[in-house]
């Protein structure tokens, strides 16, 4: 009876709630289906679409890039034209005073003015179509290679209205500023041909009242710089793809450039049709010229191989040129890569159908099985489970399988006594990480400094004695910089290990954090001397540390400080042993120093000097000296090196020994040092726009500002705003912060001197440079080490050095200059060695501003040599 009804009871209920959920299934099962087909067609045409958007994206953004180029070209070619007409000038003023100096005591002053014209008159370049002219402040020409005969006449007569024009603007600009820039329309000294702009660029020369001058052609200079950006941008690719290739052609439809080629004498494509008819060379000058700011065509065209595809171009107007810059890629590559993107998604998705089929097969009969078991087995066996689960739980000990007697609650029992062994682990973790450095393994500074604590209490007990050992890695931060933080964590574990390997059993070695790590040692049972323990460990560094295969060397600084001697703390221990590692690190780093009163004093004054600086840089009490260089073949004042002072408002002026290394520790020198170099650019600025004939004036650069990656920006802008001539400027760069990382330090360079600035290496001969790096770094000057001029008139060896670097400045077509020259001897010995330029006390100590003008004004000028000769850059 009773099988009977529970058999209705399945006919009335399970069956039709079975069906009705079969059918449920069915339905959302068949939804889901076209959900995800319309979902798949709705990606392809939104990867089509962005596909098409992305490129578009892309090649505006090359055309922008390209065109950004041409107008930085045609923004650049105005100064660059002044700076080579101001070179040539310059050069033919050198030319004239020099000789007027060497024959003032032998020739009369015609006779020396014959020399100098004559001296003029054959100096040509650019195919010997540009040349030098002179006439004199009265307006007689003196001077005029292309046709001798009108020399000696007035201007009026030689060139009409438009000469006593150009003369009467050269007269205006020479009293107003000495030299300068000239514009004006010109017709070549034919009458009968048509105006063109031409810039000159004319200086006086005071003795003789003359006007010596030398121009171009706007046109011809446009032509030049057009004709060699066109011939770059045929050179040029896309960034990302590396194959595209860019077009410019005129709007009558000459082709300048096209794949990666340039026409000097371009064809004319303007009614060249592909295979649909259409005029593509056409179509882009319409779409150019309708939008001057740029627009997309689409066309039939053929690819490099010859087969053709639909391509996608974008075409703009070339600002200030009547030229078409354009770009494309084609569209087939898009179309293969949709076709294969589908098919492989249409697969993707049927057997994401079938595996979804067969898993909700699976799984509906595993769960009627499940759920029929459960229903068994669950009411008998839960509350003996759920009473030993809370026991377990709440003592962390495993629940006893034995007590159970049925499988399911059994795999229960086992996850449960998983999971404790879990919670136990994680706990032991936790206590592990709060006392122990995550990198090294090593006791963090909160486990270092109770055990510290904890060995003094033992001290204290035994009439024992406690050293703590603190170790700094010297110049960490530069291999972060320099090597990557990567490499930087692993030189990290290494040093640990060998800490380790050091250190006594009853000692301890922990990471305070960073690069600092400490030994604690326990001098009750331990008898060694701590410093021999010193000792062992700056041995550990003797050896290089290997990197992946490459060897690195490094040293480190350690301090000591003992108990009961310099603290009864664990705090006091630490802060003492720190000051000593400081002052370990001041005599010069890879050593050790013992604690004594001092250094706390020391630290003090430190802590007060960069409050000091702090305010001197906000109150800006800083003032520049200036410390001439002189050469002496001519006696000529030809630069000088801006030194900077504190003015202190309680001690006076400080030299920079005084407080540039401290800077240099705080990180304070890029502030000093910004200030320098725009006070200097102000001050170049000042003298220039006073008259006065200004040396380049050279700079120190700090090996923290030459890290720092917004340094060549900064230059650039402060140059700018300041308005000071870059080839003004020289910046003196160490030998050894350059050999601290070669690479990025000539990448560096590079920016440096695209700025137009001279670049010079100090203290060249101390930092061991290796002569492969040398010649590749882009500088100008390299200055020999004081070191080797002391007693360059007394010792060989130094002699022999000094010869090396002038001959091998000699070899690289580099300036060199000697500083630290303080008398005769060491003049004379230079002289024989070749090298010309020196700065010292034998000539004159570094001079306030007013006083270094008054030793430029009197300083003469005295030729050594007796014949001069002169070079012209066709550059």
């Amino acid at each position: 009876m009773l099988l009977k009804l529970r058999k209705k009871l399945i006919g009335a209920i399970l069956l039709p709630i079975a069906t009705i959920f079969f059918f449920a299934i069915s339905v959302i099962g068949y939804l889901w289906i076209q959900s995800e087909y319309r979902t798949l067609e709705t990606a392809n045409e939104q990867y089509a679409s962005e596909y098409i958007e992305l490129h578009k994206a892309e090649l505006r953004t090359e055309v922008t890039r390209v065109a950004q180029i041409i107008q930085a070209e045609r923004r650049n070619a105005l100064q660059h034209l002044q700076q080579r007409l101001k070179e040539r000038i310059n050069q033919a003023h050198h030319l004239t005073r020099s000789l007027h100096q060497r024959y003032h005591n032998q020739l009369s002053e015609s006779q020396i003015q014959q020399k100098v014209l004559e001296a003029l008159r054959y100096q040509r370049w650019h195919d010997n179509r540009h040349y030098f002219y002179v006439a004199d402040m009265q307006g007689l020409e003196r001077l005029y290679p292309p046709n001798p005969l009108l020399e000696n006449r007035p201007v009026s007569e030689v060139f009409g209205q438009a000469g006593e024009e150009v003369l009467k603007m050269a007269r205006k600009l020479i009293n107003e500023q000495g030299e300068g820039l000239l514009s004006y329309p010109w017709h070549g000294g034919n009458l009968a041909q048509a105006l063109r702009t031409k810039y000159s660029y004319v200086k006086h020369y005071a003795p003789w009242d003359w006007v010596i001058g030398t121009g171009e052609y706007l046109s011809e200079y446009e032509a030049e710089l057009q004709a060699r950006v066109l011939q770059r941008i045929a050179t040029m690719r896309h960034l990302r793809s590396n194959t595209g290739y860019f077009f410019v052609v005129s709007p009558q439809g000459d082709v300048h450039t096209t794949r990666h080629r340039y026409y000097p004498e371009p064809p004319n494509m303007l009614t060249v049709q592909n295979s649909q008819g259409v005029a593509v060379i056409k179509e882009n000058i319409r779409v150019a010229t309708e939008s001057p700011e740029g627009n997309f065509t689409r066309y039939i065209w053929p690819t490099e191989n010859g087969k053709e595809a639909e391509k996608l171009v974008f075409v703009q107007q070339i600002e200030g040129w009547n030229l078409l810059l354009g770009t494309g890629i084609y569209l087939d590559q898009m179309q293969a890569e949709l076709d294969a993107r589908t098919a492989r998604l249409n697969q993707q998705l049927g057997n994401r159908i079938q595996s979804v089929l067969l898993i909700f097969a699976v799984s509906l009969f595993v769960a009627a099985v499940a759920v029929y078991l459960v229903m068994l087995k669950l009411r008998a066996n839960m509350q003996l489970f759920q009473t030993t689960f809370a026991d377990s739980i709440d003592s962390r000990v495993h629940i006893h399988l034995d007590d159970i007697s049925f499988d399911e609650f059994r795999q229960l029992a086992n996850q449960a006594n998983t999971m404790i062994d879990g919670l136990n682990q994680q706990a032991e973790e936790l206590r592990y990480r709060a006392y122990h450095d995550h990198l090294t393994g090593l006791p963090n500074r909160m486990y270092g400094t109770r055990h510290l604590s904890e060995t003094i209490e033992k001290a204290r007990r035994h009439q024992g004695r406690v050293t703590l050992l603190f170790i700094d890695l010297d110049n960490f931060k530069e291999i972060n910089d320099t090597l990557g933080h990567s490499t930087g964590d692993l030189l990290l574990k290494m040093v640990a290990s060998r800490l380790q390997s050091v250190a006594q059993p009853q000692d301890m070695v922990a990471r305070l954090g960073g690069d600092e790590f400490t030994i604690i040692t326990d001098l009750v049972s331990n008898a060694t001397h701590p410093t021999l323990i010193a000792e062992q460990v700056l041995a550990l560094f003797s050896e290089p540390f290997n990197m992946n295969g490459q060897s690195l060397h490094i040293t480190a600084s350690i301090g000591l400080s003992s108990y009961p001697e310099n603290g009864h703390s664990a705090e006091l221990l630490l802060r003492n042993a720190d000051s000593a590692m400081y002052r370990a690190k001041g005599e010069g780093k890879n050593g050790y120093s013992l604690y004594d009163r001092t250094m706390t004093d020391e630290v003090v004054n430190r802590v007060a000097t960069v409050e000091a600086l702090r305010e001197a840089i906000e109150q800006q009490q800083f003032v520049l000296n200036f410390q001439p260089q002189i050469d002496i073949t001519s006696g000529e004042v030809v630069g000088a090196e801006a030194l900077i002072r504190w003015l202190h408002p309680d001690k006076g002026l400080l030299p920079p020994g005084h407080f540039i290394p401290c800077a240099e520790a705080s990180g304070q020198i890029t502030a000093i040092g910004r200030w320098v170099l725009r006070e200097t650019c102000r001050t170049c600025v000042i003298w220039r726009n006073s008259g006065l004939d200004v040396p380049r004036i050279a700079v120190n650069i700090s090996g923290l500002q030459l890290r720092d990656p917004h340094f060549s920006q900064f230059l650039e802008n402060t140059l700018q705003s300041t308005g000071c001539s870059a080839q003004a400027l020289e910046l003196e760069i160490t030998e050894s912060v350059l050999m601290d990382n070669p690479e990025q330090s000539a990448r560096t360079l590079e920016n440096l001197q695209k700025l137009g600035v001279h670049i010079s290496i100090d203290d060249f001969g101390t930092g061991y440079s290796s002569l492969s790096y040398l010649k590749r770094l882009p500088i100008n000057k390299l200055k020999i080490d004081r070191s080797f001029i002391d007693e360059l008139h007394l010792d060989g060896h130094d002699q022999a050095i000094t010869r090396a670097i002038i001959a091998l400045a000699q070899s690289l077509k580099l300036g060199v200059i000697a500083e630290g020259v303080e008398n005769i001897e060491q003049l004379n010995r230079l002289r024989d060695l070749g090298c010309n330029l020196v700065q010292g006390y034998h000539f004159s100590r570094p001079l306030p501003e007013k006083e270094f003008l008054t030793y430029l004004e009197d300083a003469s000028a005295e030729l050594i040599h007796e014949e001069f000769s002169i070079e012209f850059d066709d550059n």
